[in-house]
């Protein structure tokens, strides 16, 4: 129990000291954070606009569809026969029916063609069904052995998709999750090292009462402990800052974003970061941090034990 509390009492008076060091140099204290803070937001808030734009998408109605052209003549119990084995699939969402009628309707709709019945003489429109496929089936491989499938029922004429806007989103996404995932290594070291430099800064300024310090018999581990709370307050509080930096940029882009959407027609609210994630970066943020403060002070310790 004296050793457990020896313990707590050396680590509390680590992180007091690592408080105080910064609060002596407000300056440089806040400018470390808000670096870490930005370089922590601009992955971060990558992703979440990322998330926020394919919800964009499923609000536009933007997930791939597969039509489904059934051959003329099919009598109502074979339309409700294959529309309930469709619904069964796990690989299919949704399954809406438009029949002949509903379907020159539509395109007397949208189309300055009125009346186009009396001119042909007979609807030309076969039924259709659109199918909606799960999202776990939304890759361009899956949905192509969806269609092929779909082709070979009895009771399809034609299946139709646009697998070219369909491939183009997928690697769109594909892209953007790339994109983050290098941002996420590059500004990670960028933490690294600007924890680490800091903290080797701070060695060098004060080396004298280190040095007097392992002449009174400090050891390395009582040295070390409050530079690495350094480094960890660094982290968590640059980790808070990112946290409130994407807040406010999301704040700032929802009014245009939601002008934007609602002139489509579309109703959309942007989504922040939630409270999970948020902590995620804050960890992430001082596990790094701790990281740049260990590499800067062990070969300074260690080159010290060598002497």
């Amino acid at each position: 129990m004296n050793k457990l509390r020896w313990w707590i009492k050396n680590h509390v008076r680590g992180f007091i000291f690592a408080f105080g060091e910064l609060v002596r140099a407000p300056f440089a204290s806040l400018v470390t954070i808000l670096v870490i803070g930005i370089a922590m937001s601009l992955p971060a808030g990558f992703y979440t606009l990322l998330k926020n734009f394919q919800s964009i998408s499923s609000h536009w109605n933007g997930s791939p569809t597969i039509s489904l052209y059934l051959k003329p003549h099919l009598i109502q119990s074979e339309i409700q026969s294959l529309m309930g084995t469709l619904k069964k699939r796990v690989d299919v969402d949704q399954v809406t029916y438009i029949s002949p009628e509903e379907g020159i309707q539509q395109f007397e709709q949208y189309t300055q063609f009125k009346d186009v019945l009396s001119i042909l003489g007979e609807n030309p429109l076969p039924p259709v069904m659109v199918v909606t496929p799960t999202m776990q089936y939304q890759t361009p491989q899956a949905l192509d052995l969806m269609v092929q499938a779909f082709a070979q029922m009895p009771q399809v004429d034609k299946a139709q998709l646009d697998v070219v806007w369909v491939k183009r989103l997928y690697q769109f996404v594909v892209l953007s999750h790339r994109l983050i995932q290098v941002l996420v290594i590059l500004f990670s070291l960028g933490v690294i090292l600007i924890t680490g430099n800091t903290i080797r800064l701070a060695l060098q300024k004060h080396e004298s009462e280190i040095a007097i310090l392992r002449l009174v018999g400090a050891t390395p581990s009582f040295i070390r402990r409050p530079l690495l709370y350094r480094g960890i307050l660094y982290g968590l509080l640059g980790g808070i800052t990112a946290w409130i930096l994407i807040a406010l940029i999301l704040m700032w882009l929802e009014s245009p974003i939601e002008i934007l959407v609602t002139s489509y027609g579309g109703t959309f609210t942007l989504q922040g970061l939630s409270f999970m994630s948020g902590i995620k970066i804050i960890f992430l943020s001082s596990v790094l941090s701790f990281i740049g403060a260990w590499l800067a002070v062990r070969p300074h310790l260690t080159a010290e034990e060598n002497l």
